[in-house]
């Protein structure tokens, strides 16, 4: 047995552009794959990206596939003895690295499980938004309340998102967020986003930025914060944590089982029915 993370996901379609549903990106996949075609990949920082394994069920209300990683660098076997030596690959050969998912048409759900060896979920955007005339992004499903971690971590980054006060007098001009306001004014527009981060080693943002951050979910304008703390890799929305699952996944040697990933992401969108039913507000609605 072995232990993954699983995360949950909801995806949304940015840009001016007509929405095609992700739903219905991964059924023209599926279609292509049956008439015998290679799923379309993606080239990015070095790696090529491809689905793999991919199935439609439930008249395409559902599926089930791999988001693999081609390498063409491998590496290196470790004998007994601390030796090592080469995995040979012929011309054209790669090394595949998976994330196995479920997506649910029904809120555009996606359930992940973390590989970090893998890839990250950002590269399932790039990947759909390849494709798509939209960009994709997959925001976290979360739950209510994470102030407490903001307080207790350092800030790295923030990413914000806002909209244009009706009323001018309605922000403090003295305070450093006030600028983006005026900014937005001064140009016409009704919404802007932007990000702050820093790299140095040891340090986060000022602390003000917690002050801020207050500010700005007391705020109506806020359509989003998001922030990384030091340590962290993923972003986590200040509003609420990210529902998160473990599960325990059976192997074929040193290869997972298939069968046992989809079925235990599967047991873990269960588990967390609760808490997704709540973040939809669907009441007492089953997910299916």
């Amino acid at each position: 047995m072995k232990s993954f993370g699983a995360r949950f996901y909801t995806a949304n379609c940015l840009g001016d552009s007509p929405v095609v549903a992700v739903a219905d990106l991964l059924q023209n996949i599926y279609e292509a794959s049956q008439r015998g075609e290679l799923s379309p990949q993606l080239e990015d920082e070095g790696c090529r990206y491809e689905i793999r394994e991919l199935q439609s069920l439930g008249a395409a209300t559902s599926f089930k596939g791999v988001l693999a990683v081609v390498r063409d660098d491998a590496p290196h076997i470790r004998a007994a003895d601390g030796a090592e030596r080469q995995i040979d690959l012929k011309d054209e050969e790669g090394v595949l690295e998976k994330n196995y998912f479920l997506f649910f048409r029904q809120h555009n759900l996606l359930v992940w499980q973390v590989n970090g060896r893998a890839s990250h979920v950002m590269r399932f955007e790039r990947y759909l938004s390849m494709l798509s005339p939209n960009t994709i992004v997959f925001d976290d499903v979360i739950d209510r309340g994470s102030l407490a971690r903001l307080q207790a971590g350092t800030v790295k980054r923030i990413q914000v998102r806002i909209a244009l006060p009706k009323n001018a007098e309605a922000y403090d001009p003295d305070v450093w967020e006030g600028g983006a306001f005026d900014m937005m004014a001064g140009v016409g527009a009704t919404t802007m986003q932007f990000e702050l981060a820093t790299r140095r080693r040891g340090r986060g943002l000022e602390r003000t930025v917690k002050e801020a951050i207050h500010r700005l979910l007391n705020r109506k304008e806020t359509r989003a914060v998001r922030v990384r703390m030091d340590g962290q890799r993923e972003f986590i929305d200040l509003m609420a944590d990210c529902i998160t699952d473990q599960v325990q996944v059976q192997m074929f040697g040193l290869y997972p089982n298939p069968t046992s990933v989809f079925a235990e992401l599967a047991s873990a969108k269960d588990r967390q029915t609760p808490r997704l039913e709540a973040y939809f507000g669907i009441d007492d609605q089953v997910l299916d």
